[in-house]
């Protein structure tokens, strides 16, 4: 290296300089002088130069070391062009590191017998054995993958891969473990993993957020996505593809809910959690039918319609009370119901002979219909048959 200080006491041992003397044959260069000197430890001599050394594409054999000069003076830099090694001196007596220099699109190969197990060029580091080492740090820097197909075979046993792949078009970060089982390394954002589980997924107590549409297939299913759920701007769905299939909510294995295409099964029975406060229906979306075996109240059952029609009552139907006696009437007078029943028919007061017009309005158009009617003087029972109006006096 031109312009380094003199090479002075390399420190070899003895039995190394008496070789190294023995064996010292190289074509002498213009303008280089050599010296002979003696070891400061040994007397014995050494070879020092006060210019370059040029050995003329001869080899440097049996080295024990190599001491780079880092004294004032020795901070010459390797030309960019050049191939070689020095101390990198800061112009003091403080030397901080070593120069390894090759022109640019060269490579510094390391090799392990035929092997190169590292390779450095101007565009990268290539490891092509396995490294150990403590821990990587970054700093601001990161890490770069290139796509590659899942790697085959797998890792070995306590062991794992971890990889880039491209996943629906998206490059994916991936892990692959010594069983074979693949799996995505996003947590998040716009991208996710896709493919086949192997194993259960354990959320571990963590959510499952932003799900486009979770599809849930059964073996015997009609359709590959029989049950979806998914959700809208303003609304959440339900989907069940198969015709024949039915939603069933359950409660510790016992069904409790169902819903078919053509109805809903309730297993269980039917309450509010705050009494006499939720509707069934409104005015304007009132039920159609409503078939019941019982209607039970706690109080009084309010029916407020314009008619209650109770239809389709076989040969021998009766309407009776579900215990005890009842009470049947025709207006909302308050009544206290007798302990054999009551039956309330109309009645009004008129003191005057009314027609027939007047007694269809007043007590029904229909033969059977009855009424009562008080005048000044009498108590009449009316009852219409063969579509005639009849009375008898009460006395």
């Amino acid at each position: 290296m031109t312009g380094k200080a003199e090479i002075r006491d390399p420190r070899k041992s003895k039995a190394k300089r008496i070789s190294n003397n023995s064996n010292i044959n190289f074509n002498q260069g213009r303008g280089t002088s050599y010296k002979n000197g003696l070891s400061a430890e040994s007397s014995q001599p050494f070879l020092y130069t006060e210019g370059d050394l040029n050995l003329n594409t001869y080899d440097i054999i049996n080295v024990d070391r190599m001491l780079f000069a880092t004294a004032a003076g020795s901070g010459d830099t390797i030309a960019a062009t050049d191939y070689g090694i020095e101390a990198i001196a800061n112009g003091a007596s403080a030397p901080y590191g070593i120069t390894y220099q090759i022109p640019a699109g060269k490579i510094h190969t390391f090799n392990v017998g035929s092997v190169g197990a590292l390779v450095v060029s101007d565009s990268a580091v290539v490891a092509t054995v396995d490294m150990t080492t403590a821990n990587i740090n970054l700093g601001g820097f990161k890490i770069k993958y290139s796509e590659i197909s899942t790697p085959s075979p797998n890792p070995a046993a306590n062991e794992g891969f971890m990889y880039a792949k491209d996943v629906s078009g998206v490059t994916t970060p991936m892990w692959l473990d010594s069983a074979g089982t693949e799996t995505s390394l996003l947590g998040g954002g716009s991208s996710g993993w896709v493919g086949t589980a192997t194993s259960t997924l354990d959320m571990n107590n963590f959510n499952i957020e932003d799900v486009n549409v979770l599809k849930i297939n059964s073996g015997s299913a009609g359709s590959a996505d029989s049950f979806t759920m998914f959700g809208t701007s303003s609304a959440g769905a339900l989907n069940l593809v198969d015709d024949n299939d039915f939603f069933d909510f359950q409660v510790d294995g016992d069904s409790k809910f169902r819903m078919y295409d053509d109805r809903i099964e309730i297993n269980e029975p039917l309450r509010t959690t705050v009494p006499n406060t939720p509707n069934i229906g409104e005015p304007t979306y009132p039920f159609g039918t409503v078939y019941a075996q019982h209607l039970n109240s706690s109080s009084t059952l309010t029916v407020t319609l314009t008619s209650v029609q109770l239809g389709n009552i076989s040969t021998n139907g009766q309407v009776k009370g579900f215990s005890g006696v009842i009470g049947l009437q025709c207006t909302d007078d308050t009544i206290t119901k007798g302990t054999q029943g009551t039956v309330q028919i109309p009645e009004l007061y008129n003191n005057s002979e009314p027609s027939a017009t007047d007694l269809n309005g007043w007590f029904g158009n229909a033969d059977g219909c009855i009424g009562i009617m008080r005048t000044a003087s009498q108590t009449r029972l009316y009852a219409r048959s063969g579509s005639t109006w009849k009375y008898e006096i009460l006395s």
